[in-house]
């Protein structure tokens, strides 16, 4: 059965564990893991029985150990692809499901104070959305997907405001060729995105692409090109210093390696 799998590295040994097995029923994938104050927070797509759903375990650092599977969707939809962010001290889970007759993103919270899960809630209802992604700036939530409404797979987004306490109007960030494997990223206090794109129909021609928000102007920049070269997925991002690390599968030549590239002292 597949499985989640898990090892740790040690700072005082500077060395890897021994890998644990964290499931053992089911058919279990996309796992997504977030600290939440001093545990971490795990949560993936399950099949045990009819339906995918999304399923969740937590690891306590006051007792080392991890805690029980707990089944966080229950429709008779099937619900994938779990993205989770803290806020506050609050948990916020998004997946996508086709359970209300098209595929949307849904979103449920986890509220500190009661030590509960609230209701699921239904955030899009147009074309196809799946894969969300999700990240905090400052004390508001943005939220990005990928949708197909009427031809290629696109990004879009929305942002839910502490302020108000509701979410904005949905926005649409690309419209050239068909996209997919999106990365979100804070870079300070802009936004970078970085996703997989095919423009010319060839499918051993994908590129990585990238674009960013800049909450100087409070504005998008143009979308900016960054491979050119083999088949290109994957793409992992983060901030090391001053610095913007990428990385991602390419193929070039006869093998699939992994790449990366740096943007020097930005931050």
């Amino acid at each position: 059965t597949w499985s989640i799998w898990h090892k740790r590295d040690s700072a005082a040994s500077q060395s890897w564990g021994t890998e644990i097995q964290l499931t053992d029923t089911g058919v279990n994938y996309n796992p997504v893991a977030l600290t939440v104050g001093s545990d971490v927070w795990l949560f993936w797509t399950s099949r045990r029985g009819d339906n995918w759903d999304i399923w969740h375990k937590r690891y306590s650092a006051a007792s080392g150990s991890w805690g029980n599977d707990i089944q966080l969707t229950t429709d008779s939809g099937n619900d994938y692809g779990p993205a989770a962010v803290t806020v506050g001290g609050d948990v916020w889970l998004f997946w996508s499901s086709p359970r209300s007759g098209t595929w949307a993103i849904w979103h449920k919270r986890y509220s500190a104070a009661s030590g509960s899960w609230g209701n699921d809630i239904q955030l899009t209802n147009t074309g196809r959305d799946d894969t969300p992604v999700v990240l905090t700036v400052g004390t508001n939530v943005w939220l990005f997907w990928m949708s197909q409404r009427g031809g290629n797979s696109n990004i879009w987004h929305k942002r839910y405001s502490a302020a108000s306490q509701s979410w904005g109007t949905e926005i649409q960030l690309t419209d050239t060729g068909a996209n997919g494997m999106l990365v979100a990223l804070s870079v300070g206090a802009d936004v970078w995105l970085f996703w997989v794109s095919r423009r010319d129909g060839d499918r051993d021609n994908n590129t990585i692409w990238h674009k960013r928000y800049s909450a100087a102007s409070q504005s998008w920049g143009t979308e900016i090109q960054l491979t050119d070269t083999g088949v290109n997925y994957n793409p992992v991002a983060l901030t090391v210093g001053s610095d913007v690390w990428l990385f991602w599968t390419s193929f070039r030549g006869d093998n699939w390696n992994i790449w990366h590239k740096q943007l020097l002292g930005f931050i």
